[in-house]
């Protein structure tokens, strides 16, 4: 299948990668809109919130904000941080300062977002669902199957228990995740048609 993303944020040299053995900083970018999975992105946290050491912001604005502030507050989540909404620009600041990347759209085409945050070296935690199952490989993200609510959940909560017990894997992921995104710029993509179709 010929994906031919453009990257909006793409580092102009490498990306030094700044994965550490403290806090496991997570981010996610996006409308607050249903079918992006917010609701489904706190019932996560709270299952991880007795950990200080793993922390998460939200990015973004939307129809579903103050359905998210009263689960933060509901649910105790000091865990979490919501920013809110910000200039565009400034979005690349948020991937150059966290760890891991949050994509949890229910229904999506392929959020750019992916290719943004690998990028600037974060792995994904997503579903294997629609866009997302094609742009995240196993080598850049781990992909958690939609099942019930409560098998999702779990598994969602694993893989960042996981990735928080071992980041050594957590770096591979960090470098190979850096390493796809380059393949997405419009030249290698164009590149990649001309070489395999004609």
């Amino acid at each position: 299948m010929i994906q031919p993303w453009i990257i909006i944020f793409f580092p102009k040299e490498k990306f030094k990668i700044k994965v550490s053995n403290s806090t496991l900083k997570l981010l996610w970018v996006g409308r607050l809109l249903p079918r992006k999975g917010i609701l489904l992105v706190t019932e996560v946290m709270s299952h991880v919130k007795e950990y200080a050491d793993i922390q998460l912001t939200i990015v973004g604005d939307g129809e579903m904000r103050k359905d998210l502030e009263n689960e933060i507050k509901i649910k105790g989540l000091i865990n979490v941080n919501y920013v809110g909404a910000i200039p565009y620009s400034s979005v690349k600041e948020y991937y150059e300062k966290h760890d891991l990347f949050f994509f949890t759209s229910l229904r999506d085409s392929g959020g750019i977002q992916l290719v943004e945050a690998m990028a600037y070296g974060l792995p994904i935690v997503t579903l294997a669902l629609h866009g997302q199952d094609l742009i995240v490989n196993n080598n850049v993200g781990i992909k958690c199957p939609v099942s019930s609510p409560q098998e999702t959940v779990l598994a969602l909560k694993e893989a960042i228990l996981f990735l928080h017990n071992n980041r050594n894997i957590l770096e591979e992921m960090s470098n190979a995740a850096f390493k796809h995104a380059g393949q997405k710029t419009w030249e290698k993509q164009i590149k990649m048609v001309l070489t395999e179709f004609y």
